[in-house]
């Protein structure tokens, strides 16, 4: 009997058919913690180039030319430096706008080709310069977020999470086909600040073969107010490279992943990594393009507007205002001007009041003439009575 059921078990564990939580040997919290911290303190910079396909669940967003579908990303980071370059492109594949993000250190910035999101004066890129961080310096779809580094909003990473002392393994569960250990975490405060809202609770799941990297994270982040009602973020990691560095160390990285939410399916398809090369401090400052509109915003400062170019290319840009806004001035006043559509020919632009007064006494007459005559009719047919 005890055989058979040994040779069962024998059976299970060969064809992968266990349950999916197993309660023997599971990895202690401290073991799963160091594991993945080691991993990640071995990423100590990376420039990755991945492309990210998003599928909607609603027909409005999937049939929508002006949604962003796709995303071509370039993702640097070293330390606390990063940057992000994204070009944005349609469900028909064309590009829609360009973006840039960075923090080199010191400060942010972050410039977008959003001309047709401007005052029609400024058919720019628009750029901000700021010391407080920039919301898309953090995106909810991308690498960084595979590998638990960047969660809610950029607030919160699995580093950190996993100095919360009330951090727990629930057990073993089997995460795309691969046998994973489940951590559960505390609820914390996205916004330390405001801790009674925008709270946040994540569970991962991290495989012991990769270096304990997270194979799947849950993120549940919502208002406390919303009676419990929290969005649900799934990061998932379907597969993983091994990447060698300068030095010859090989390096686990994400290759495939997807997010779902229920906003849809987005995938993530890494094209190329490099691993712990030293990336120059230029590349996390801006890079405006030419004629770029930057405002640059210092605390208890006014903030600061100008465009970024060369002198002739400025003049050039400031005359093309100019011209426009006389174009619009004069569009305004002939659609708008009652002199033109009201003052008789002979009256001069400006002078409507003057002719208006010249027809006063002829409508008065004729007003008068007509109470006449009705007053005549009335008598008349008084006396017909």
């Amino acid at each position: 009997m005890v055989r058979t059921s040994l040779l069962a078990a024998a059976c299970l564990l060969v064809s992968g058919t266990l349950p999916d939580r197993i309660s023997a040997q599971v990895p202690e919290f401290n073991v799963v913690r160091g594991g993945y911290l080691e991993s990640v303190a071995g990423l100590q910079s990376f420039d990755c180039q991945f492309r990210i396909e998003r599928t909607f669940s609603e027909p409005e967003s999937r049939n929508n030319d002006g949604v962003f579908a796709a995303m071509d990303v370039r993702l640097l980071q070293q330390g606390e430096q990063q940057a992000r370059q994204i070009d944005y492109y349609n469900n028909r594949g064309e590009l829609l706008t360009r973006a840039w993000t960075g923090f080199d250190g010191r400060r942010f910035a972050s410039w977008e080709d959003a001309a047709g999101s401007l005052e029609d004066k400024r058919h720019l890129p628009f750029g901000y310069v700021k010391q407080q961080p920039i919301n898309s310096l953090w995106t909810l779809e991308s690498i960084d977020c595979l590998l638990g580094m960047n969660l809610s909003t950029g607030k919160l990473s699995l580093k950190q999470l996993f100095e919360q002392p009330e951090g727990r393994v629930v057990g073993w569960r089997n995460i795309a086909g691969q046998r994973c250990v489940e951590v559960a975490f505390p609820e914390l405060p996205i916004f330390p600040d405001r801790p009674q809202v925008h709270r946040m609770q994540v569970t991962a799941w991290h495989d012991p073969a990769m270096g304990y990297l997270p194979r799947q994270i849950v993120v549940r982040s919502g208002d406390k107010a919303d009676k419990g009602t929290f969005p649900v973020w799934t990061y998932r990691t379907e597969d993983f490279r091994e990447v060698a560095d300068d030095a010859g160390t090989m390096h686990r990285f994400p290759s495939r992943g997807v997010l779902e939410s229920d906003l849809g399916v987005a995938r993530i398809t890494v094209t190329t990594v490099r691993i712990n090369e030293r990336l120059p401090t230029e590349s996390f400052a801006p890079k405006f393009p030419d004629l770029t509109l930057v405002r640059e915003q210092i605390p208890g400062q006014a903030d600061r507007e100008y465009v970024v170019g060369d002198k002739l290319l400025r003049e050039r840009l400031e005359q093309q205002i100019r011209e426009r806004e006389l174009a619009a001035a004069a569009e305004r006043h002939t659609a708008k001007s009652p002199s033109e559509l009201v003052a008789p020919p002979s009256a001069r632009p400006g002078d409507f009041r003057t002719a208006a007064w010249k027809w006063w006494p002829v409508a008065i007459a004729v007003a008068l003439v007509a109470l006449a005559i009705a007053f005549v009719m009335k008598r008349k047919q008084a006396g017909n009575r």
